[in-house]
């Protein structure tokens, strides 16, 4: 049986990993709340694998800088240590595509990083601190999956949501964007444990998807129709230079290159994804 201990409670992830994990007999799942200052009062020494899914995300930067560094880095790498010296073998962090500083392009790992946010620096800080923490008996897995969405999720999902619902009509342009089913994610994380994952991954989806297809994918599991416009495109394309939300909306942004070391395939494509949270 493997124990796995999720630090960091009432997260989206965390929830819905520790629920994907427990369908299987093998697994022994517990969650620790790190809000509980006496946290580090626990001992790690019961568990074979740490998935750390604490952190802060989309705070005011100008406001709360100092706390994206105490808990997206300064947190793990404390939740890191505890869990080495304690003998966990694996440490499993999320971290986050963003640290190559890239909204709009082709990412990858030839051509380097270059976080530009507090969120981004303070998750590539604490990447390059954990990797100085692998040895032969204390794994270090890092993800850096792109955007997550499924019922319930926060962030950009719910807005592509709520704009398919309310209107019937977007641009026809094509791009290209990775993303990741939430079921995928988690099925990503099992993957990585039952491997032995010593390395940084990019879990992603099967397909690379544009918005109009996903916003149309979400409208149709929704019992509407989504006209797809091209007299809409000009306007974007006048737009686009100008404004940084048309960029993130209409621009191309993926990875380029393997998830990982070992060949994985996500359980659910983009439509199946988005039928299953509609329960179609």
């Amino acid at each position: 049986m493997k124990r796995v201990l999720i630090t960091g409670a009432n997260s989206f992830l965390g929830e819905n990993t520790k629920e994907y994990l427990e369908q299987f007999d093998e697994y022994q799942v517990t969650v620790l709340d790190m809000l509980n200052e006496s946290w580090d009062k626990t001992s790690f020494s019961a568990y074979d694998v740490v998935l750390n899914v604490c952190a802060i995300v989309h705070r005011p930067e100008e406001k709360d800088v100092e706390l994206y560094y105490k808990v997206n880095r300064d947190l793990a790498i404390s939740i890191a240590k505890k869990a080495k010296n304690e003998g966990v073998k694996q440490f499993i962090q999320t971290s986050t595509n963003g640290v190559f500083g890239i909204d709009v392009g082709v990412m990858s790992i030839d051509r380097g990083f270059s976080p530009k946010t507090a969120y981004e620096k303070s998750k590539f800080e604490a990447d390059c601190l954990l990797e100085e923490l692998r040895s032969e008996s204390f794994k270090v897995c890092i993800l850096r999956p792109p955007l997550m969405y499924g019922k319930g999720c926060k962030g950009n999902f719910p807005k592509l949501e709520r704009f398919a619902l309310k209107f019937s009509f977007f641009p026809s342009l094509k791009n290209k964007k990775d993303f990741i089913y939430i079921e995928n994610m988690t099925d990503f994380i099992k993957f990585a444990i039952d491997n032995d994952l010593d390395e940084i991954c990019y879990p992603k989806d099967k397909e690379l998807a544009s918005v109009s297809e996903l916003i149309c994918l979400i409208a149709r599991a929704n019992g509407k129709r989504m006209h797809l416009l091209g007299v809409l495109n000009p306007f974007v394309k006048l737009f686009y230079r100008l404004s940084h939300t048309m960029r993130l909306v209409f621009g191309d942004c993926y990875y380029s290159g393997p998830t990982s070391s070992v060949a994985w395939q996500p359980r659910f494509s983009l439509e199946e994804a988005i039928n299953k949270i509609y329960d179609k």
